[in-house]
């Protein structure tokens, strides 16, 4: 009888585990909404009033889809700028999958770079032909510009700038901007894809879709300066107190670049972290 028992109790224990695993493993699927009018990547988020967004914990956002016949658009609201990393370096990626995999073989990478003016000036000569000496004067008259750009990334790994895309493709775009303590981005991005270099996705509306985000971490030159400073760090105690060396890593960075960590375990540096989820998204059909 005893056995009976203890046999039942742990066929219900075992079906109440196998209940919950499936419960936890199952994604969650995201509806992205139809769009009736063309939204302003302008990032305000006034196209999406009244829209249910979702909530990602543990980077403490709010993120939401919606899309039309030709284009994906994203919105992504960071509520805590710790958790924005070094993502104003290395920009936000994002990726898709459209076999609803994690695997990144394509994604567009957004980023905004600090540019003078004589690279804008041939920046837009490429963009749009003739500019007016007036104009180039006018355009010389300010030290920096910030560009926002955006490339594709495809699974070798290799990065192509709107310059570089087939003339007859819409590249993506997307603006930034913080508003009321929230950092608020919005995105466009085309759902045709013209060839694999191209801004597009390559997908019909009504189709689903396995999306990634991705930020932070470190750039070549972030990685550089820490190899630097990790070789400095091996030198000889007596170098530190010489004019001739380089300043402490603390003081050097604490100057620059305040996204490093300060921590060094091992007598190695640490940099900033890097994040990322996937989503399954609905993409909505008006049909």
């Amino acid at each position: 009888m005893k056995n009976t028992v203890l046999v039942r109790t742990l066929l219900l224990f075992s079906l109440i585990m196998t209940v919950s695993f499936l419960g936890f493993s199952k994604e969650k699927k995201l509806d992205s909404r139809w769009d009736v009018a063309a939204i302003k990547i302008d990032s305000f988020n006034n196209d999406w009033v009244g829209e249910a967004l979702s909530f990602e914990k543990k980077v403490k956002v709010d993120y939401a889809f919606k899309n039309d016949t030709e284009n994906i658009y994203v919105l992504f609201i960071f509520k805590d700028s710790k958790y924005m990393s070094s993502i104003k370096n290395t920009g936000m990626t994002i990726w898709f999958n459209r076999e609803g995999k994690k695997k990144k073989k394509y994604g567009i990478k957004f980023t905004e770079k600090k540019i003078n003016p004589y690279e804008l000036i041939s920046f837009l000569e490429k963009q749009q032909g003739f500019i007016p000496e007036e104009k180039k004067n006018e355009i010389r008259s300010k030290p920096n510009y910030f560009m926002l750009s955006s490339g594709v990334i495809n699974k070798n790994n290799k990065s192509k700038s709107p310059n570089e895309v087939n003339d007859k493709a819409r590249t993506a775009w997307f603006r930034m901007k913080e508003q009321q303590g929230m950092v608020v981005y919005e995105f466009s991005i085309p759902l045709e894809m013209v060839s694999e270099i191209d801004q597009g996705i390559g997908i019909e509306p009504g189709k689903s879709i396995k999306v990634g985000f991705e930020w932070g971490g470190m750039t070549k030159e972030m990685q550089m300066a820490m190899n630097r400073d990790a070789a400095l760090s091996n030198l000889p105690q007596t170098c530190a107190t010489s004019s001739s060396c380089e300043p402490d890593h603390d003081k050097r960075h604490s100057e620059k670049d305040p996204s490093y960590n300060d921590s060094r375990p091992g007598s190695r540096l640490r940099g900033p972290k890097k994040y990322c989820f996937w989503v399954n998204v609905q993409l909505a059909n008006n049909q």
